[in-house]
């Protein structure tokens, strides 16, 4: 068996991340709209802080939570990818326990641990600047604070690593590839297009996550560069769509199950449709 459970699980992770924060920018975009639509003064009341809590923004505006989860959840699954990756091209054997299908709840509790922790964080930050002048609006960027901060440096060094993880493990998969034999020259070559595709996703989250975040906390007191942070933040998004779709279709065994369960029953009516119409029935006279 070329894909353990494990591996499949954190794959499935990171397009779960992905979604939640596609999800959470959608409603965030669409309350912005809402708001716009039933606001007299677009300037004054959305723009001008106001004297109101970060807890009761949040409390307005769930997907700000859900968005900070599937961020850290996106990090958490990546470097996770990137040691399994690890793992598999550089020791089997330890690859084969520390992703067996039975060490899986370890994992799930490691992963509930750190997203329970970043809430508590979060909230405990909000609580600290209770009463702080918000936008009524409550944008993800506009309720920052020290800790936040820190803990975006925090991320962005996850996915450095990461990334540096990927890299290494695709060396490493040319060297045993160039010096395999038999059936392991055969599993490897199995692996490459799981790998390539990893690595591909790493790179694009670099591009479309650490950039953007870096150049982001780089700019966030330079008043001229708003324009600039606004295409960071576009960028982002897109990177967050590419990355959901990409992850599905590099793992085989994903892509064949979004293939009978969309695919497949799309291609088959429409097969239905055609027939029907070119093939008429005679019912006689």
């Amino acid at each position: 068996m070329t894909f353990v459970d494990g591996e499949q699980n954190v794959i499935k992770g990171v397009i779960f991340g992905n979604l939640i924060c596609t999800c959470s920018i959608l409603t965030s975009d669409l309350r912005r709209a809402v708001l716009r639509m039933f606001t007299d003064n677009e300037t004054e009341s959305m723009v001008q802080p106001t004297p109101q809590s970060k807890i009761k923004c949040w409390t307005r505006a769930v997907e700000v939570t859900l968005r900070s989860e599937g961020y850290i959840l996106i990090f958490t699954m990546m470097l996770l990818l990137s040691m399994e990756r690890l793992l598999m091209f550089g020791n089997m054997r330890w690859h084969r326990f520390v992703f067996s299908t039975s060490h899986k709840r370890y994992w799930y509790i490691f992963c509930g641990v750190i997203l329970i922790s970043k809430i508590v964080v979060d909230w405990v930050t909000a609580q600290e600047q209770f009463g702080a002048g918000l936008e009524p609006i409550c944008i993800y960027f506009s309720t920052p604070s020290q800790t936040e901060d820190i803990v975006i440096i925090a991320e962005i060094v996850v996915m450095i690593i990461s990334l540096m993880g990927q890299i290494y493990s695709l060396i490493l998969y040319r060297y045993r590839c160039d010096r395999a034999e038999g059936l392991e020259k055969m599993r490897l070559l199995r692996e490459r297009r799981t790998t390539n595709g990893i690595v591909v996703a790493s790179i694009i989250v670099f591009f479309s996550e650490i950039l953007p975040w870096t150049l982001n906390l780089a700019l966030q007191q330079c008043s001229p560069c708003m324009n600039m942070r606004i295409l960071f933040i576009s960028v982002r998004y897109l990177g967050l769509l590419f990355c959901a779709f990409l992850s599905i279709f590099i793992h085989p065994d994903i892509q064949e199950g979004v293939t009978q369960l969309i695919v497949y029953p799309v291609w088959k009516r429409i097969g239905r449709s055609c027939y029907k119409k070119n093939h008429p029935v005679y019912l006689g006279t």
